[in-house]
């Protein structure tokens, strides 16, 4: 995603989140061979963009270590109810 380039990945809910849905997904190899064979540059360009922007906005390494330092914090927090 960070190169800016489209994904094709297999149709999966967690490549289906990871992408946000942005990716072209395929079931089986028919659905791969039409990505491959109908995507132009144009489109490449649209989706690759899109998936950069997403990338740098909830994948970067500052914004992975605050989520995961929230999901500390609440998971400390539950404890200390217990």
């Amino acid at each position: 995603m960070y190169a800016g380039v489209p994904i094709i990945a297999f149709d999966n809910e967690f490549n289906r989140t990871t992408t946000n849905g942005m990716a072209m997904f395929f079931s089986n190899i028919k659905e791969l061979q039409a990505h491959l064979h109908n995507i132009d540059t144009q489109n490449q360009n649209t989706i690759g963009k899109s998936l950069k922007e997403y990338a740098v906005n909830n994948y970067s390494w500052e914004n992975v270590a605050h989520k995961l330092t929230e999901l500390i914090s609440i998971h400390n927090v539950d404890k200390l109810k217990d």
